[in-house]
């Protein structure tokens, strides 16, 4: 049971991230050509105050997920109480946070951005907008918790796909009639209210109650406080940590190169698409397996689990890292390449050594031990701080983007060997041998030699066609030579969901 609904959840992950994706490569040049790369910016803004916000989840989504996940009892009587307290907290901490923001957006304009095109009280008004806009979705990670920890991501993301379409191509049409940054929030503001009511109305139908209710559980509060405020801990070291390179360029930085940092990092952002697709499946799935047999079924989902992430990321990462260029050029235009390139580059290999820790981050939450991620959070958190502000002084975007790359490493090399020793009894050289390292080198070899040919003739200049070219050989010896380094087990689910799809086809024809 649990397994197929591993597979199904990682699919219905994937196919959702890959059209979000697809949807966000379309409106990104509508964004920039239209709007100008000022706009572009302040949009870009949006994602860094949204993941701030999820500080004040305090770390209930992931509690909730974990609980129901766990929960036995008949009904899920035993988590319904806790859903009514998250619930609860949810909405008020949404009615504060749009309050307390909305109070601020005026000296938030005038004192944080450094902006040449857009006024100060045209992005005061942008603010407010942009606030109702991220208030409204803030509970989304209250319903898609619930839906996770009944193994019902593909309703998330069914939720997912449906409604980023309608934000996406409504937002395209709002720019191409009114070609005005404010007039694409309000179609943002509108989207969210759409959206927090189709995820509301899922999470009820699949949990089968009529309502959720709103009040606060003494005793489910006092079952779940220390591994919650562990996590909540961890959340706002995550914000923090994760959002620091772009809060500290959009105060030290030019709106116009935030804007490009903005373009490169939502770009090699790309890449996480199959870490967060592999982890939010794989966090229920080991909180499930906690009995002592399970182990052996535990770190086989481990293992598999790790070869997926890295080969998938992989093919994501390394074209930015080699072809980056090429495609920014291809895709958005000559000023956003020169612009953006330098930090999307670095930016793409600090993501795929971030795939490296996912699954081992959540095993030591499912484990009932996310004091160990919290503690490496915590003593990195200040020495990466000291180092963004050193390199964004600098050298502006690609220093952020450096210092994201060596905080990536300093967090392998702290939090494996912890998780390996202490929860999964099992040496790291294991994973190295077998896993990181042939994995970096298929990708350094598949693009890295294209790379090179093109550019080994001195007196040759490459070209848009020349590298997409090279491109497209990279791709196919990456996915050729990574179909085998995945294991027969991979290769063999691989080969019956392939088969399980042309039979629903057939049937379907």
């Amino acid at each position: 049971m649990y397994l197929a609904s591993v597979k199904t959840n990682i699919t219905t992950n994937l196919f959702a991230a890959v059209w979000v994706t697809v949807l966000t490569a379309v409106i990104t040049p509508v964004q920039i050509n239209l709007l100008g790369i000022e706009s572009y910016g302040l949009i870009g803004f949006i994602a860094t105050l949204q993941i701030v916000f999820s500080a004040f989840d305090l770390g209930l989504s992931s509690t909730l997920t974990r609980e129901i996940a766990a929960d036995t009892s008949p009904g899920r009587r035993a988590s319904s109480e806790l859903i009514r307290t998250a619930s609860t907290v949810y909405w008020g901490l949404a009615a504060a946070i749009a309050l307390t923001l909305g109070l601020s957006a005026a000296t938030v304009a005038r004192l944080w951005f450094n902006a040449e095109a857009l006024a100060s009280d045209d992005l005061a008004s942008a603010l407010y907008l942009i606030i109702a806009y991220l208030a409204l979705r803030w509970p989304i990670a209250l319903y898609s918790g619930i839906l996770a920890g009944l193994h019902r991501l593909d309703i998330v993301n069914l939720v997912k796909v449906i409604t980023a379409t309608l934000r996406n191509i409504s937002g395209i049409i709002v720019i191409f009639i009114w070609r005005d940054v404010h007039a694409f929030l309000w179609c943002l503001a509108a989207n969210a209210l759409i959206e927090i009511a189709a995820y509301w109305f899922a999470a009820l139908r699949a949990y089968h109650t009529s309502s959720f209710g709103f009040g606060i559980s003494g005793p489910a509060l006092r079952s779940v406080w220390k591994f919650s405020l562990n996590m909540g801990a961890i959340s706002v070291l995550a914000l923090i940590i994760s959002q620091l390179d772009r809060l500290m360029a959009s105060k030290l930085l030019p709106l116009d190169q935030f804007g490009y940092y903005s373009l490169a990092y939502n770009t090699a952002a790309v890449a996480t698409i199959a870490s967060a697709a592999i982890s939010s499946a794989m966090l229920p799935s080991f909180s499930a397996l906690q009995a002592p047999s399970d182990r052996a079924a535990i770190l086989r989902r481990y293992a598999d689990a790790n070869r997926v992430i890295l080969y998938v990321m992989g093919l994501a990462t390394f074209p930015l890292i080699f072809f980056g260029d090429a495609i920014l050029r291809l895709w958005i235009g000559p000023a956003a390449a020169q612009g953006a390139y330098p930090a999307m580059a670095i930016l793409a290999l600090a993501f795929w050594v971030n795939g490296i820790v996912s699954n081992p981050y959540n095993i030591a939450v499912a484990m009932g031990r996310p004091d160990i991620p919290l503690r490496v959070s915590a003593f990195s958190a200040v020495p990466y701080a000291v180092l963004l502000w050193v390199g964004i002084g600098r050298y502006g975007g690609p220093g952020a983007a450096g210092g994201w790359l060596i905080l990536m490493v300093a967090y392998v090399a702290a939090l494996i060997p912890v998780v390996h020793a202490r929860l999964l009894d099992i040496p790291i050289i294991g994973s190295l041998r077998t896993i990181i390292l042939p994995f970096g080198l298929l990708g350094v070899g598949s693009f890295g030699l294209p790379w090179l040919v093109i550019r080994s003739d001195p007196s040759f200049v490459p070209t848009v066609t020349s590298s997409v070219g090279a491109l497209t050989v990279a791709v196919a010896l990456y996915v050729s030579i990574g179909y085998w380094l995945v294991g027969e087990s991979l290769r063999s689910q691989f080969r019956r969901s392939i088969f399980a799809i042309r039979n629903f086809g057939g049937r379907h024809a």
